[in-house]
This record gives C-alpha cells, structure tokens and sequence, in this order.
C-alpha cells in the first residue's frame, strides 16, 4: 500500500522477498529507493493514474525476483481513501509465472501437432468433444473439395454432406 507519495506505507512479507528487502527497509521509501529510475517513473505514472481517475489498472509484468528468477506477475491496483481523507494505492502482485509457462507449453504442443497433421499425406479432420472440426488437414479439404473455412468451427452434421463423402 501506498500513500499518494508514492511511498510504501505496508508491505507484506511475500513483497518484501520479492523485492528482496525486509519490510523495515521498504516502508518509508518508494519504488526509487530499490529499482532503475526509469522503473520506479513508470510505477509512479500508474499510482497517479489511479489515483486520478479511480480506476482499477490491471497489468502484467516481468519482474526479477530477488533470488534472479524471472516472475511474470499480474499486477492489479486500486484507489483507497484513509481514514483521514488522504488517497493512496493498494496493490495486488499474483504470480502467474506456472500459468504463463503452461499456456506457452500447450500452445507450442499446439503448433507440434497442427505441423505433424498438415504433413500428413491423407485426409485428417479432427473433432472436439460437441462434434466440431477443430482441425482440417489440406489433403482433407481437397478430399472434399471444400475450404478449411467450411468446416472449422461447424457441427459434424452442419459440415461435411453425407452425399459428398460417398461420392468420394
């Protein structure tokens, strides 16, 4: 939490490890006292901008975690009025460097499978769960002489005639 000075006026014991400083050290000073300036302007552009309109700012961010790991973090900060009257910022840092990482995976795996099935040489299609192509090779659109375009997304039965396969 911080005043509209940007100053830290609480921090929790996982900020404090992940900025690599006990708590003592970061309550009383600011974003400038422990990253580059060029950071620090950049998170104090955001506290005023909450500050000023009062809107939640959600964001992702890299950051380096005090033991050199690198984190992805998504960032969330609001206004807060104080008992006094005076404004500040509550942030929120969640740690969503796994689900980055997963997200990458499945999409690399994604882009392994769609190369492996477009060189299959014969006709592949590939369905989901509610009987909707997901997936058409090019050997399967010349096999039914249609565009990939007709058959993504559409049901089984919406896609492909029963005539036009026998045909075949």
């Amino acid at each position: 939490m911080k005043n509209a000075s940007h100053e830290w006026i609480g921090v929790n014991k996982a900020f404090s490890e992940l900025m690599g400083h006990p708590k003592s050290d970061l309550v009383g000073s600011s974003d400038r006292a422990i990253i580059s300036a060029e950071l620090a302007a950049e998170r104090e552009a955001e506290d005023a901008q909450v500050i000023r309109t009062g809107h939640l700012l959600v964001t992702e961010q890299n950051q380096i975690h005090a033991d050199g790991s690198l984190r992805i973090l998504r960032k969330r900060k609001a206004m807060v009025t104080f008992p006094d009257g005076r404004l500040g910022v509550v942030g929120i840092l969640t740690d969503i460097t796994q689900e980055k990482l997963a997200q990458r995976d499945v999409q690399n795996s994604r882009t392994l499978l769609d190369a492996v099935m477009s060189a299959v040489p014969v006709p592949v299609t590939v369905k989901d769960g509610g009987g909707r192509f997901i997936f058409v090779n090019g050997p399967a659109t010349e096999f039914f002489a249609r565009p990939q375009a007709d058959f993504i997304g559409k049901h089984v039965n919406g896609g492909v005639k029963a005539s036009h396969v026998a045909a075949r």
